[in-house]
């Protein structure tokens, strides 16, 4: 088959494909998994024109100053025969309708959610209009989908297909080495990845684990936050709480070294109230970190609805606690064996890729 991936927000800031695709790695993994079985063609919008070619993937970049756009890209997706495409974001209807348009009635579309907010007012009914040209969507949870379908705009359920966003480009290391390199201490050892802001609740956190820490010295808290000018406000609720010799405040780490940290560490705990992917918990399960996360419909896919990690509902200090707790008591190697079997078979590269190939195709 011959698949077409696009998107019609354009990324300023990039002049060469190489930066752009080492930016887009997770889901351009996704394609070059695609691409072991089919012709997959993607189409990029950066400060750059022209094509290339990159493990299968044949790229076609077109430059955000082209003034034809989006009629030159539909041109172009035509004139590659495309059996499927696939539109990222739900925020473009009128231009979905033009694409089918475009390509008639035999070509698969399909959109895959990117967290997209509904709309209100005349972009809500547009969006429904665009409905009628798009055969299904794609959400990392059937759950996250509840409320565009509840709201009209999607037609019902059977249009929904669970796939996920993108995959991890990390792999397990081995402990000893992983450790080595990031001088992590303590046992277990649990790691927190993202920006300290509201809907990641870092303040939940920090409380809950205080109270678990109180009576069990050996174990330690690594916070790897994406926001450094929060430092000093977090560090200061690690002093308060007297956790300096259990909760380490380590600061922004780029992502190329974050194989090693996810690799050092035995749970990832994520307090958000919402995600729409959850790739830093993805990242973990890949390289055999166990998810402590909250229940919610993202973590509850990739978690197996709790089955390869433990659940608990958002801003609870007292269900964190409980969770922390039952953490301990649980055998990690054999629950590292089963997310890392999870991870395999349902959220890697090669997985997704069969998730989008089985999408399109039964309908």
């Amino acid at each position: 088959m011959r698949f077409v991936s696009l998107g019609y927000i354009k990324s300023d800031g990039f002049h060469d494909p190489q930066s752009w695709l080492e930016r887009i790695k997770p889901y351009g993994e996704v394609l070059e998994a695609l691409a072991k079985k089919h012709s997959v063609f993607s189409f990029e919008q950066i400060d750059f024109e022209g094509t290339y070619q990159l493990n299968g993937v044949e790229y076609h970049f077109i430059h955000l100053k082209n003034r034809k756009w989006p009629s030159s890209l539909h041109r172009q997706v035509k004139d590659l025969r495309p059996d499927v495409v696939i539109v990222h974001g739900l925020d473009s209807p009128f231009q979905v309708m033009q694409l089918r348009k475009s390509l008639g009635k035999n070509v698969t579309i399909l959109v895959q959610s990117h967290a997209d907010r509904i709309p209100p007012g005349w972009r809500k009914r547009l969006q429904k209009i665009a409905d009628q040209s798009i055969d299904a969507y794609l959400f990392t949870s059937a759950g996250m989908a509840t409320p565009w379908i509840n709201n009209k705009i999607i037609a019902g359920e059977n249009k929904i297909k669970e796939v996920m966003m993108g995959a991890s480009i990390f792999r397990v290391m081995n402990k000893d080495a992983a450790t080595s390199v990031t001088k992590i201490q303590g046992y277990p050892v649990f790691l927190f990845v993202g920006r300290i802001d509201a809907n990641k609740d870092p303040y939940t956190l920090i409380e809950a684990f205080s109270k678990f820490a109180r009576t069990k010295s050996s174990v330690s808290l690594y916070l790897i936050i994406q926001n450094p000018e929060k430092k000093g406000e977090i560090q200061k609720l690690i002093e308060v709480n007297s956790m300096e010799n259990n909760i380490f405040l380590v600061g922004k780490i780029p992502h190329a070294e974050m194989q090693a940290w996810l690799s050092s560490a035995d749970f990832i705990i994520s307090t958000s109230h919402a995600e729409a992917f959850g790739m830093a918990v993805a990242e973990a399960m890949s390289c055999g970190c166990l998810p402590i996360v909250t229940n919610i419909p993202s973590f509850r896919k990739l978690t197996n609805n709790g089955d390869c990690g433990i659940l608990f509902e958002p801003g609870d200090v007292e269900q964190l606690v409980a969770s922390l707790e039952k953490a301990t008591q649980l055998n990690i190697e054999i629950e590292r064996k089963k997310v890392l079997s999870y991870y395999n078979a349902l959220l890697s590269a090669e997985a997704i890729a069969e998730q989008i190939y089985k999408a399109a195709t039964t309908l």
